[in-house]
């Protein structure tokens, strides 16, 4: 993640699943950018905060990558936003 942008890959180097695309779904209906692009690992060391999607996890935070701490080694408040608009958006909260 970038500032307040998510990004993601565009599936050249990773498996573009169900998951992710709800996860940019629910960030850009949200009002989110979210930047669908390849980028350098150098690009992904520097980045603020990182997480992985996927089927059992919905949005699992990153704080390592290749023992390198990502933004401050905690998951931050943009992979908490995503994680709570998925799990809005998969597990409505009932009235």
């Amino acid at each position: 993640m970038r500032g307040q942008e998510l990004w993601t890959s565009t599936g050249l180097y990773n498996f573009k699943g169900i998951t992710q695309a709800k996860v940019v779904e629910v960030w850009r209906a949200a009002g989110g950018v979210a930047r669908e692009c390849d980028f350098t690992l150098a690009q992904v060391y520097s980045a603020d905060e990182a997480f992985v999607t996927g089927t059992l996890g919905g949005v699992t935070p990153v704080t390592r990558i290749d023992g390198r701490v990502v933004g401050t080694g905690v998951p931050g408040p943009m992979t908490a936003r995503a994680s709570d608009l998925y799990l809005e958006s998969v597990a409505p909260v009932q009235a």
